[in-house]
């Protein structure tokens, strides 16, 4: 059994959508990491949200994912760059074989300061 967050922290930083808006700032936790700042450029963080395990699939988990940018759009481009991610049926990362599907394509939140936050929610589990 791998760990599913890590999993799919691994399969994002190698999808190159993904990758070329957040480069490396993919973080696991529930919150921004100390010190970040919205200058350093866009990041994801990738949440706990509840969920469990079904008859298929172990290691399974609701994640939250938080996008962080400057704009807007930029937000709703993260969260698709994600979605088209999720979509593609190869894992060019090598992880662990994992389905992500949607519960909650994206909310768009404007952060106190010149920051936005696009909250979407997808159920993550790797398959027996």
């Amino acid at each position: 059994m791998t760990d599913i967050y890590n999993t799919v922290r691994t399969f994002l930083l190698a999808d190159a959508g993904v990758a070329a808006i957040v480069a490396t700032r993919i973080y696991i936790d529930t919150m921004l990491p100390t010190g970040y700042k919205i200058t350093d450029g866009p990041c994801l963080v990738i949440r706990p949200n509840g969920g469990g395990t079904t008859q298929y699939v172990i290691n399974g988990d609701n994640l939250m994912f938080l996008s962080y940018t400057t704009t807007a759009q930029a937000a709703i481009n993260l969260n698709e760059a994600i979605f088209t991610a999720f979509k593609r049926t190869n894992n060019p990362a090598g992880a662990a074989v994992f389905y992500a599907a949607p519960i909650q394509r994206g909310s768009l939140i404007r952060q106190p300061g010149d920051m936005y936050t696009m909250l979407a929610m997808y159920e993550c589990a790797e398959i027996i």
